[in-house]
Formats: structure tokens, C-alpha cells, sequence
């Protein structure tokens, strides 16, 4: 009887062992479902996150598309402009190199300009009029009637300023 007790107790010890391991079994199949779960949805979350992380990177290439047109009819429009006030030591700066001396090179053109225009009628009066007293014009004080003279002739050619400037 002792071994029947033996063995019925073993076969019990046997069933609560098996039982230990079926619901350790069941609960560990229930963590792993939902671990499962989890990954799919981080999975489908990951998967919007590329979804709209590749619509931005379309919407961006668009825009810089977009921005790099505008800027390539800017440079166009502007390159002639930059060209014509620029040095012959200019050219191998570049654009970045060439914008912070822009305003100065500017300036020197202007300057140049109006000195050529400026010699150019001193020159003309000159032959026309060799006996005119062209230090006046650099004279620091001018005189009333100098004054009344000068917005005279101003009047009086500035048509003739319109013909020859067209």
C-alpha cells in the first residue's frame, strides 16, 4: 500500500508539475503574442513614419527644385549686372566672394562713370569754348550770380540734354 500511496503522490507531484509547466507554458505563449502585438504595431507606426517621412522628402525635393529655378533666372538676370562692375581680378572669387565686395565695385563703376562723362563735356567745352574759365567749376564758393547763371543754363539745356541723350 505504501507504494500505491508512492505512486499515486508521484503521479500527483507529476500532474501539479506538468500543470506548473502548462501554465508557465500558456504564460509565456501569452507574453510572447504580446511582444508579437507590440512589434506589429511599432511595425505599422514605423511604417506611416516612412510613408510621410518619404511625402516630405518628395515635398522638399520639389521646393528645392523650385528654389534652385528661381535662383538660376535671379543669376541670370543679375550675372550681366555682376559682370559689368567687376575687375578682371574678380573673377576667380566666385558668387560668395564676389557679394561682399559688390556695393564697392558698384560705387567704383559709377565713379567712373561720371568722371568719363564729366571729362567728356569739360573736354567739349573746352574746344568750343577754349577761353571759358573752366576753374570755376571747382570753385568752393560760388557767387549769387554764379548761381542765377548756372540754373539759367541748366533751363536752357536741358532739352538739349533730352537729344542727346536719346
Amino acid at each position: 500500500m505504501k507504494e500505491r500511496e508512492e505512486m499515486v503522490n508521484t503521479l500527483h507531484t507529476s500532474e501539479n508539475n506538468a500543470e506548473s509547466v502548462s501554465t508557465l507554458a500558456d504564460s509565456k505563449l501569452q507574453e510572447a503574442q504580446d511582444l508579437f502585438a507590440q512589434a506589429n504595431l511599432m511595425r505599422a507606426g514605423a511604417d506611416r513614419d516612412i510613408v510621410q517621412a518619404m511625402k516630405s522628402v518628395q515635398d522638399l525635393q520639389g521646393r528645392l527644385k523650385a528654389a534652385h529655378d528661381q535662383f538660376r533666372a535671379l543669376y541670370a538676370t543679375v550675372s550681366p549686372i555682376i559682370a559689368s562692375v567687376c575687375r578682371l581680378e574678380d573673377r576667380d572669387l566666385g558668387l560668395g566672394g564676389i557679394i561682399p565686395v559688390l556695393s564697392s565695385r558698384f560705387y567704383d563703376f559709377v565713379k567712373s562713370g561720371f568722371h568719363q562723362c564729366i571729362n567728356n563735356v569739360v573736354s567739349y567745352v573746352r574746344v568750343v569754348a577754349p577761353d571759358a574759365p573752366l576753374e570755376r567749376i571747382t570753385e568752393a564758393s560760388v557767387t549769387a550770380e554764379f548761381s542765377r547763371q548756372w540754373e539759367e543754363a541748366k533751363v536752357e539745356l536741358s532739352g538739349l540734354s533730352d537729344q542727346i541723350l536719346e
